[in-house]
Formats: structure tokens, sequence, C-alpha cells
């Protein structure tokens, strides 16, 4: 049984540390491993940092989780593209986790959504390598989808979700006021035993 998405507000007692950090990182234009795309603006976290989103989700979850990758992604509206926008984590590990640096900005709605295609009536991805191609084409186009769920983006929200679920940050485009952006640490996980854990819908 897949669990349902996880949201905790006030995630950690150091928030103030985590955003500091993420406002001075230096950032860069990543190519993944896993899809080949070219993400800007992404600053990959090192092992003691993976180390600490483990403890993280684990305690929070309740589930045995072990973060494989964690970084902090920007999304500017002058460099974020729709290529892939709704998709799933697959070829990631078991669970993805968003954590969200900023309040949404009043009156944009920022946050993360999840979809269901419409044709082929599926919210989750058939398996955990990759994503059919017969719903490539449609990975850039909502009207294809039908949204059935959204977590807003507040600051100190941790958002764990699993990674054959179909999602998208959401709009579309990400925003800037000042010298600010929609600023999230993306963080991955392996499941490292059958262990389950009680969940919070929303």
């Amino acid at each position: 049984m897949v669990p349902n998405i996880i949201v905790f507000d006030g995630a950690v007692d150091d928030f103030d540390h985590v955003l500091k950090y993420a406002e001075t990182a230096v950032f860069e234009d990543v190519t993944s491993p896993v899809d080949g795309r070219v993400y800007p603006d992404v600053h990959v976290l090192g092992e003691k940092e993976r180390d600490a989103f483990t403890i993280l989700a684990t305690s929070r979850t309740g589930l045995p989780l072990r973060c494989n990758l964690a970084a902090i992604r920007k999304n500017h509206p002058v460099k974020t593209t729709t290529e892939g926008l709704i998709h799933a984590d697959v070829g990631h590990g078991d669970f993805a986790s968003v954590f969200y640096l900023y309040d949404s900005p009043p009156g944009y709605g920022d946050g993360t959504a999840f979809w269901r295609h419409l044709r082929d009536d599926v919210e989750f991805n058939p398996n955990t390598t990759h994503i059919p191609d017969e719903l490539l084409p449609d990975l850039d186009n909502p009207q294809k989808w039908d949204m059935t769920g959204f977590v807003g983006a507040r600051a100190n929200r941790f958002l764990v979700y699993p990674t054959v679920r179909y999602h998208s940050r959401w709009p579309a485009q990400g925003w800037a006021l000042g010298e600010k952006c929609r600023t999230v640490i993306v963080a991955f996980y392996d499941l490292v035993s059958n262990e389950s854990a009680p969940s919070h819908t929303v």
C-alpha cells in the first residue's frame, strides 16, 4: 500500500539557519543523470545535509528512509521552463520531499500540485524506472490532466510523497520578488525496510 501525502508545518527548529544556508549557497546548472535534462540554479547538498534529511524524514514520517540525493532549487520565471512540468520522480528512490523556504507571495498560490491523467485515469506511474512513452507528450500540458490535490508553499513546511505519484510545481512558472524567487529543497529517499507508518492526508 502506498502511503498518502504527508505534510508537516514547523518541520525544523533551526529554520533560520537552514534559510541562511540556502540564501548564501552557490547555484549552477546541473544535468540530471536520470532524465538527462539540464536544471538551472541548483545547489547539490553534501553527505552531512543528506544525513540531516534522512533524520528529518524518518522522524517526521515514521518511515525508515535514507536520503540518496538532496538539492536546493530555484525557480525564477526568467529561467524556468515547462518541459516535463508534470512528472513522477521515478529513478530517484521510493519517496521524495519538498522543503519550502518561503511563503507563497500574496495572490500567487505557489505550491505543489498532484495530478491524474485524464485519458489513462492514473495518478501513479506504473513502474519505478521510467515514465511510459505514451505519456511523455502530455507532461507539458496541464489540460491533459486533472489536479487532484495541492499543497501550498509555506516557510518551514515539509512535504513527503511517493516518487511514483504525478506532481508538479504550481503555477508552472516560478515567482520572483526583488532578490527572492521560488526556492525549495528537494530530496529523494530509499525505503530501507518494509516498515509502515501513519500518514497525514491533505
